[in-house]
Formats: structure tokens, C-alpha cells, sequence
């Protein structure tokens, strides 16, 4: 005897996130291995940053920001003025080390609600499509396809334009848990998933 829609659905939001917590903890290691440097279009005023001046790294932080370089504060000149300093002097952003690990975590985490809500979306759709005829069941079920899809979309859209906070790839791999957690599901629960 199969197992209920409802009991299907709730097995593979469970292997959905054992699969998203695998996926963060594999990315959180490469994340600690080979650091996080942001481009220079998320610098902005007050964030710490490593330069070279007179050929010598520096750190410092940045005060003002325009289309030639960067105002930074913390370094002071014979006249006490903030340091103009190019875009190509710029090394890289100073970030903390776990900033980067909980934009990932924020990431893996919008990925797996969008896994869940597909999820709860898709055993709606298949409740409602046995009492149809066959033939609207077919359009209603593309529909629906369609739609658990822009669902998808909508997510990486908003993990992408929240990018200073979130990891876009982290919700990339949140995205993709569901497909990996079916075939998990298959192992731990001893079920088919179609």
C-alpha cells in the first residue's frame, strides 16, 4: 500500500531540508576555505576595506564613494583630509568571518521555503486533479507546473536583489534540494516518488 499524497509531500519537505542542511554545511566549508570577495558595487559608506597605499596594504574605511574612487576615513593626510583612493587600489573588502556564512545560511533557507511552498503547492494540485475529468486535469496540471515555477523564480529573483544579505548561490542550492531529496526520500522512507 502507497503511502497518501499528504504523507508523501511531508516525507519530501523532510528529505528536502536534511539534503538543504547537507548542501549549507558543503558550502559553508568552501565559503571558511576560500573566503568571500565581493565586488566593488556592494562597497558602500562605512564598510572596512583593504587598499594599497604607497604600494603597502592598508585597511581603512570608506566614508564616501563616487564613479572615480573612494573617500576613506580612517586614513588621515597631512591635511586631514580622508584619502582619495582608485577603484583598481581597492584589494578587497573586509568582511567578518561569519557574514559570509549566514548570507549563505539566509540563502540555503529562502531556497528551502521555496522547496516547501512548491511542495504544498504540488500536493494541492494533485487533491484536486482526481476529481476532474481527464482532460482538464491535464491543462490544470500544466498550469499549475507553470506556476510552482514562477513561484521558484520569484524567490531567486528576490534572493538575488537582496544579494548584500542573502547568497544568491545558497538559495540556488536550497532551489535544487528538492530534486536531490526525492531521491533521498526513496532511500530513507523506501518510496517511489514519480
Amino acid at each position: 500500500m502507497s503511502p497518501s499524497a499528504t504523507t508523501t509531500a511531508k516525507r519530501l519537505i523532510i528529505s528536502s531540508g536534511i539534503v538543504s542542511v547537507i548542501f549549507f554545511i558543503a558550502a559553508a566549508a568552501l565559503v571558511l576555505l576560500l573566503g568571500e570577495n565581493p565586488t566593488l558595487n556592494t562597497i558602500s559608506k562605512g564598510d572596512e576595506v583593504v587598499f594599497l597605499y604607497n604600494g603597502e596594504k592598508t585597511n581603512g574605511t570608506i566614508e564616501e564613494k563616487n564613479k572615480d574612487g573612494y573617500i576613506v576615513a580612517d586614513i588621515v593626510t597631512t591635511t586631514g583630509v580622508g584619502l582619495q583612493i582608485a577603484k583598481s587600489d581597492l584589494v578587497k573588502k573586509v568582511v567578518p568571518p561569519l557574514i559570509p556564512l549566514v548570507r549563505m545560511a539566509l540563502g540555503v533557507l529562502i531556497g528551502y521555503i521555496s522547496c516547501i511552498v512548491r511542495i504544498l503547492m504540488l500536493n494541492s494540485t494533485l487533491k484536486h486533479i482526481t476529481d476532474m475529468p481527464e482532460a482538464k486535469a491535464a491543462g490544470h496540471a500544466k498550469l499549475q507546473f507553470l506556476v510552482r515555477y514562477a513561484v521558484c523564480a520569484a524567490f531567486l529573483i528576490a534572493a538575488a536583489l537582496g544579494q548584500k544579505y542573502v547568497s544568491l548561490y545558497g538559495a540556488v542550492l536550497g532551489v535544487i534540494s528538492m530534486q536531490f531529496g526525492a531521491y533521498l526520500t526513496r532511500v530513507i522512507f523506501k518510496e517511489n516518488i514519480q
